[in-house]
């Protein structure tokens, strides 16, 4: 087996958007290239992405990944965002995206997804 190169360092690795329909959900996973490793990120695709949204920007040395949740239904989903990276070999960066959309308290809502 080969040896495996980190290339970047990923905060956190699993994105969570917990919540009800009503809520704004939203987080980020900040992306920081190894030292030895510098690269850039030329573009972004998901897979399973119907129930959320995301971008990514560049901050100084690090990229900031934000998904925000569009499910307004009740119910879980899971997805992953693939980062092209311009390095030889176009490896890509994955974020793996965890989505729990719970009724409201004291609200009755029918799973409609």
């Amino acid at each position: 087996m080969g040896e495996v190169h980190v290339i970047a360092e990923i905060v956190p690795k699993t994105v969570r958007l917990w919540g009800t329909p009503e809520e704004d959900i939203a987080a980020e996973a900040v992306i920081t290239p190894a030292p030895d490793v510098p690269f850039e990120i030329v573009g972004a695709h998901a897979d399973n992405a119907a129930d959320f949204q995301f971008e990514f920007k560049k901050r100084k040395h690090q990229y900031v990944l934000s998904i925000r949740n569009t499910k307004k239904t009740v119910g879980r989903y899971w997805g992953r965002v693939y980062l092209e990276t311009d390095l030889d070999g176009g490896p890509e960066i994955t974020v793996t995206v965890h989505g729990n959309i719970y009724a409201t308290p004291g609200k009755t809502t029918k799973n409609k997804s």
